[in-house]
């Protein structure tokens, strides 16, 4: 409590000697007024209009004193690095109570520094997530590529199979294909999904600093995890069914026997997802 008193009255001090050097007639009045305008913003708590005020002052006086009412602006608004150098300006003058100020300046370098800290630790974490992000991409593509590519040589290899043999019917392919795609677009989003999950919790949801943007991304990328397990696996068995069911190649009279064997169809509802059965019997 006596240090707030004697902060208090040290600001005092500096207003009143402000205030009695631009009462000399050889001062400009455009800069007096300007002064009185930044006091009175000051007191009312208009930080930054006080601030205006006062560097128009100073930009007509060039008054050294001017640097401490600079510097309790800036300390109040936030800005530490021009606060640290309104406060350094002004010492440099060599007030009476620089013993009471010195700690001042220490204090906001000590924040400085730490704020620089949180920025760069800030900055490396959102270059790691990113770089994460761009791998499980990065993977999501191969995965898929695989997929494609192994669903093309299943069907090249299908079509040179002898028609009287037993082959493996191109709906079943179709399928598999279709199945591996969405099982592979699940596990790369919900790889991300993961991820993401941790660097909210250790990041913004602690601090309350999500956006809006940010939290529809990660909505979206459990959507798509949740929509490529469900195609997956109503492709892959799909494709089971009817390689089980089906053979490629058949006579007439196996045809009109396979006709009436079940037809399995996929679909995908809101939620849901399963397969259709349906034939005569």
């Amino acid at each position: 409590m006596k240090h707030t008193i004697t902060l208090v009255l040290l600001t005092l001090a500096f207003v009143l000697t402000a205030t009695q050097a631009f009462a000399q007639p050889d001062v400009d009045e455009r800069a007096r007024v300007h002064f009185t305008s930044g006091r009175a913003y000051f007191d009312s708590g208009d930080y930054a209009r006080a601030l205006q005020e006062f560097q128009q002052a100073y930009a007509l006086s060039h008054r050294e004193e001017l640097h401490y009412n600079l510097f309790l602006c800036q300390e109040r608004i936030g800005n530490v690095s021009e606060a640290i150098r309104e406060l350094e300006a002004f010492l440099a003058t060599n007030p009476p109570d620089r013993a009471l100020l010195e700690p001042r300046l220490a204090a906001l370098r000590t924040r400085q520094q730490h704020e620089a800290e949180e920025q760069a630790a800030r900055e490396q974490e959102r270059l790691e997530t990113q770089r994460r992000a761009e791998e499980a991409e990065a993977r999501a593509r191969e995965a898929e590529a695989r997929a494609l590519a192994a669903a093309e040589a299943d069907g090249d290899a299908a079509s040179r199979s002898d028609d009287s043999g037993r082959g493996v019917h191109p709906g079943a392919l179709v399928g598999y294909g279709v199945g591996a795609a969405g099982l592979a677009t699940f596990a790369v989003a919900g790889i991300l999904v993961v991820t993401g999950d941790g660097d909210f919790s250790r990041g913004c949801l602690a601090a309350g600093t999500c956006t809006e943007a940010a939290l529809d991304r990660q909505d979206r990328r459990a959507l798509i995890a949740d929509i490529g397990l469900g195609v997956g696996l109503a492709g892959a068995v799909t494709g089971l069914v009817i390689h089980l069911v089906t053979r490629p190649g058949e006579s007439d009279e196996e045809a009109a026997a396979q006709a009436s064997r079940p037809r399995v169809s996929p679909w995908l509802g809101r939620g849901v997802t399963g397969a259709a059965i349906s034939g005569s019997f």
